[in-house]
């Protein structure tokens, strides 16, 4: 029970012993526990230094074992400082990673000379230059996850990042693309960010990748090379934020996606199926009894396969289909 806590096995069987039997001395505990005398001694050293006993002032060899409800608090309390002293050492890593990151960032980016944009080249400046954006959001952080979901190991990081936000009160909103659902863990991770407060909405075709903080900052991507472009300024944000309001009011509430995880809705398996039957001509209302589903999880589904296969109709999805194999 007390190796949550760093306590021994050996040190709490001795701690045991002596709640069994409070007015034993080393000698008797070394013969209960079948062990050395020095090897009780230590022992007992062990709990002194945890104030796990007492020792009798009547003599050296005499100790006396703490309440457990009083033992308990005591480890509690050490463990509190300990938590507090990392707590400590992971808040000052953080101020340090801070300055690591600004000395990496400013060595890379280019500004114009009004300092109204930020041209970064790089894929690996533009996630940096991207934390130190959001970490400084007070009121609010929108995104646009366009393309591919985000990588498990970007997951991590993101969840940590998405809650230190949200105990700041700065509101999160997400339009992710349909496509993306297909991963497991990607659903995962909206699923629980969802839950703690993250505003997450569904769209077949949101268009590429687009971060606002605060209304005052935007990240764009560049179409010509890798890389991205740090706006400043409402004449250059506000346009941004606009198309951002317009995609959001055009996407599906995550709250509708209620089949989403435990029928895998948008399975590969179930978007090729879709797309085989509208091959056949069928409508979405026979789609729908042939898969035993409602017309809207249809319509959604067919949005789903049609930006998949990156079509801009069911007529050109149904092309792209047969090109790749997935209508025979």
């Amino acid at each position: 029970m007390l190796e949550i806590f760093g306590v021994h096995g050996t040190t709490e069987r001795v701690y045991r012993a002596m709640l069994d039997n409070p007015t034993t001395d080393v000698s008797q505990l070394a013969k209960t526990l079948k062990m050395k005398r020095g090897e009780v001694a230590a022992e007992l050293d062990r709990l002194a230094a945890l104030r796990l006993v007492t020792t009798d002032e009547g003599g050296v060899n005499v100790v006396s074992p703490v309440a457990p409800d009083q033992a308990i608090e005591s480890l509690l309390a050490q463990q509190e400082r300990r938590l507090a002293q990392m707590q400590e050492l992971v808040d000052t890593s953080r101020q340090n990673v801070a300055h690591y990151v600004e000395a990496f960032v400013d060595s890379r980016v280019r500004r114009d000379d009004h300092d109204l944009v930020e041209i970064i080249d790089e894929a690996e400046v533009v996630r940096s230059r991207l934390y130190q954006l959001v970490r400084e959001a007070r009121v609010s952080a929108v995104t646009i996850h366009g393309g591919a979901p985000l990588p498990s190991e970007a997951i991590e990081s993101s969840r940590r990042l998405d809650r230190e936000l949200l105990e700041r009160k700065v509101v999160l909103r997400a339009i992710v693309a349909t496509p993306s659902l297909t991963s497991e863990a990607w659903r995962t991770h909206l699923v629980e960010a969802s839950s703690i407060g993250m505003q997450v909405r569904v769209h077949p075709s949101p268009g590429p990748h687009t971060i606002v903080i605060d209304g005052s900052v935007a990240l764009i991507p560049r179409t010509s090379r890798p890389g991205a472009l740090i706006l400043h300024g409402p004449d250059l944000v506000a346009p941004v934020a606009q198309l951002f309001t317009q995609v959001w009011n055009a996407a599906q509430p995550w709250d509708d996606i209620v089949t989403l995880g435990a029928e895998g809705e948008f399975s590969e398996a179930r978007l090729r199926q879709v797309v085989s039957l509208l091959a056949q001509g069928l409508k979405d209302d026979a789609i729908a009894r042939k898969t035993a589903t409602s017309v809207r999880t249809v319509r959604r589904l067919v949005a789903a396969a049609t930006a998949a296969l990156q079509a801009e109709s069911r007529f050109q999805a149904g092309v792209e289909a047969l090109r790749r194999g997935w209508v025979d």
